[in-house]
């Protein structure tokens, strides 16, 4: 008899402290995803003059950390299946890590766009790798919520990113604000003991005693009977992309990557740019920042009201929903509003990256 599978005892889980765990490492790296993330959109209107930076150069720049996702996410990403997610996140925040401390001792372009593309480059694969493990451990009837709640913290760092740098720069400099993303690295030792791997990974490979044990900490109910000693591997699911336009399923996958295009081209274009063009409309730097700061927590509390709202409406009605008020709101500033209507206006400008897109 065929022993039940992993996915199984998961999603019939009652939530307790191991879930608690799991979440709380997805919240820190999230956080420490969206502080290395829009940091750069913290410094850039003080680089620009410093380096005299024409505005082609700062959005090279600032696309250099995209370009290392792009690559991290396409080609180190799918490594979490040979290697196991636990060991590719742990590599991915060392290599962030460092990425930030170069950054922050660049002494021209060059080095300062090398710093951002590896930053970029451990992020895409950091990101999907542990908002898998969260999806993977979420029980069945929370899962929606736990992932939003989790992704939400990439606006908290972003939140952070802000704040730190009304604080430090002035009195630092720039640089200041890169050396703050070195210290996720303390949390390896952290991460080598308590950070699971994936049940899956551990299915997928037969190691049939580390996956008993991490499911009895999921649920303590669960007993791995005799009659469940043969892995079956063959249970995995396994895909092809092309499957993903095969049938009626083109129209929905065309769809919902336009759709996550538009999210993350809202998402990296304000948090890169916004406080620069606070700054050319007359705004001083303070000031500017705090518009990013504005922006981000009126994002946080739009992808934990969205992860609520989906597991009620569904994910794409909220989505739906979230992109005709997004749309609404970045009208609404290109009509010119006043400082406080701006304001205001910042609180609904994208369904954030943490958007309930399973």
């Amino acid at each position: 008899m065929n022993r039940q599978s992993a996915a199984a005892v998961i999603d019939a889980a009652r939530f307790n402290r191991t879930h608690w765990l799991i979440l709380g490492w997805g919240c820190f790296i999230m956080l420490f995803d969206g502080y290395d993330m829009v940091i750069y959109g913290s410094v850039v209107p003080r680089l620009m003059q410093e380096w005299q930076l024409s505005p082609v150069q700062a959005g090279t720049l600032g696309s250099c950390a995209l370009f290392g996702m792009l690559f991290g996410g396409t080609l180190l990403a799918p490594l979490a299946d040979r290697f196991g997610r636990r060991r590719l996140v742990i590599a991915t925040t060392l290599l962030a890590s460092l990425a930030a401390f170069l950054t922050g001792h660049a002494r021209d372009p060059l080095e300062l766009g090398a710093g951002r593309f590896f930053t970029g480059l451990a992020l895409g694969a950091l990101v999907p790798s542990a908002i898998n493990l969260i999806s993977e451990f979420a029980p069945a009837g929370r899962r929606s919520t736990l992932v939003t709640v989790m992704s939400a913290f990439y606006s908290v760092g972003a939140v952070l990113s802000a704040l730190l740098a009304i604080a430090m720069i002035p009195a630092w400099g720039w640089q200041s604000v890169f050396y703050v993303a070195v210290l996720p690295v303390l949390a390896v030792p952290l991460m080598l003991r308590w950070l699971p791997e994936s049940a899956a990974f551990l299915e997928l490979k037969g190691r049939r005693a580390e996956l008993d044990a991490l499911l009895r900490k999921v649920d303590p109910d669960y007993r791995p009977g005799a009659e469940r000693a043969n892995a079956v591997a063959a249970e995995a699911p396994s895909g092809r992309v092309a499957q993903l336009f095969e049938g009626r399923q083109a129209v929905g996958t065309l769809l919902l990557w336009v759709a996550f295009a538009m999210c993350m081209l809202m998402s990296y274009g304000l948090n890169t740019w916004l406080p620069k063009l606070m700054a050319g409309g007359g705004y001083a730097l303070g000031s500017s920042l705090a518009f990013l700061v504005t922006l981000n927590v009126g994002a946080t509390l739009g992808a934990l009201f969205g992860g609520w709202l989906a597991d009620r409406l569904g994910a794409g009605r909220t989505l739906v929903l979230f992109f005709a008020l997004a749309a609404a709101s970045l009208a609404a500033l290109g009509l010119g509003p006043g400082p406080g209507c701006s304001t205001a206006c910042w609180w609904w400008p994208a369904p954030p990256p943490s958007a309930p897109w399973r």
